[in-house]
């Protein structure tokens, strides 16, 4: 107990008596242990959900990789990557886009070509193999190649307005799918109004629907939650939106709740509870880029 409360810097011991049974401590601690020993634990965990989905190389492609549960996995692991700002090495994207389940979920997104993390060109895979910019030219991928080359997938704050119109149009003109809403995601251009979020009334049903669609985790154990978390397990950045509580149950309805406020913190080690201590608290500014 006393090395959970201090590794995570914790400035609260009572809500870890609270909120979980002694076992479940103990669990969290043994992860804690192996991520000490290595320090690339979460990009290797991250990597290895990945090859599971075919969104990595593998030695053998998943068998039925139209299922729905092996499908959801492959959602799942995408927003994953696209949340911590996951990058794929040039040579091992394009092994995955020859895979038809890695195609399949790769045509219905757009990507970028990044060189020391900054974006140099954004570009969408085509049905036949080939990629096309943003002004609608075949470009070749081996301009992406090199040691500092990597692949990842493209927040549209990265983009210019006249971008993100294109990518849009494009995107329904290609009747795109995404596996999580990528496009939809507004751009801030740096202006924060996190205010905003308070006050605003929403069903139980809707929140746990979007909750799913963008992956984010539960709050408390207990019989009542009062927060969704959004993680950055590559960066060790949280997100937390609080509202006024849902009770656990077996159906959610027309049951309307508030919102409170966003807050977003540091942490060493993830856990998904209602309280987030003060000292972690951080500002966006303050967020990797």
């Amino acid at each position: 107990m006393e090395f959970l409360y201090l590794f995570c810097g914790f400035d609260d011991q009572r809500f870890l008596h609270e909120e979980h049974k002694l076992k479940k401590l103990k669990q969290q601690c043994q992860v804690i242990y192996e991520k000490l020993a290595n320090p690339d634990y979460e990009q290797l965990e991250l990597e290895k959900t990945l090859r599971a989905c075919a969104l990595l190389p593998v030695q053998e492609e998943p068998g039925d990789v139209s299922d729905k549960k092996f499908i959801k996995r492959q959602k799942s692991a995408l927003l994953r990557a696209f949340v911590s700002s996951y990058l794929w090495r040039c040579s091992d994207w394009k092994k995955m886009k020859e895979y038809p389940a890695g195609r399949a979920m790769a045509r219905n997104l757009f990507w970028g070509n990044y060189r020391d993390g900054a974006l140099q060109t954004a570009f969408a895979l085509k049905e036949d193999g080939s990629v096309m910019d943003g002004k609608g030219e075949t470009i070749s991928l081996e301009s992406f190649s090199g040691e500092t080359g990597r692949i990842g997938l493209v927040h549209p704050e990265e983009l210019t307005e006249t971008e993100r119109k294109f990518w849009k149009k494009y995107a329904r003109k290609e009747k795109w799918k995404q596996p999580f809403p990528q496009l939809k995601i507004p751009a801030c251009q740096g202006q924060y109004d996190l205010s905003a979020f308070s006050g605003i009334q929403v069903t139980q049903l809707f929140m746990i629907t979007a909750a799913g669609k963008w992956g984010l985790y539960q709050g408390s154990d207990k019989n009542q939650y009062m927060s969704y978390h959004m993680a950055d397990l590559l960066h060790g950045y949280g997100a937390q939106l609080i509202f006024d509580g849902i009770w656990r149950g077996p159906e959610y309805g027309p049951e309307v709740i508030t919102m409170d406020k966003v807050i977003f913190y540091r942490f060493r080690h993830f856990l998904t509870w209602d309280h987030v201590p003060e000292s972690l608290i951080c500002t966006p500014d303050e967020l990797p880029a």
